[in-house]
Parts: C-alpha cells; sequence; structure tokens
C-alpha cells in the first residue's frame, strides 16, 4: 500500500528501508522518505524507481539489528518475508 515502508535488496545485496509508491503488475514502484514526502506534499521529488517485486520485502523494526549487521548473515533474506 501506497506509504509503507519496505526493505528493498539492492543490486550489491545490501538491504535498504524505503517507502512504496505504487505497486505495478511486475514492479513496485519505491522512493526514499525525503523523496516520499516531497512527492505527497507535492513537491518536485525524484520519480520512483521500480523494483522487481522478488527484491521487496516486509519491513518490521525490530528487524533493524539483523538490517545493519546484513554481512555477516548471509541467510538475512531466508528471514524476510516477501512484500507481496
Amino acid at each position: 500500500m501506497k506509504g509503507d515502508q519496505v526493505v528493498i535488496r539492492t543490486f550489491g545485496g545490501e538491504p535498504r528501508i524505503v517507502r512504496v509508491w505504487e505497486i505495478g503488475e511486475k514492479v513496485i514502484a519505491i522512493c526514499s522518505e525525503e523523496n516520499y514526502q516531497n512527492l505527497i506534499l507535492g513537491k518536485n521529488g525524484l520519480s520512483p524507481v521500480g523494483f522487481p517485486k522478488k527484491d521487496v520485502f516486509r519491513y518490521n523494526p525490530s528487524q533493524e539489528k539483523m538490517l545493519k549487521n546484513w554481512r555477516n548473515d548471509p541467510a538475512l533474506w531466508q528471514h524476510l518475508s516477501s512484500y507481496v
């Protein structure tokens, strides 16, 4: 849903917390927190970026420590649930 915080798996395998802008058939449009706030307020901002659904996961604040230690936990992505 628009505005949800999610975790994405970047090209380098690093997790990033971003906001959902729109859910498409094959991709989820995401943007940074700052850009999301600008877009919501009608200000100029970068266009949201389409990300493959397979690389977008549900975010839970209790996972913060695990996300920060992603290099030490190769099974990180197995602990996260797909967003859609």
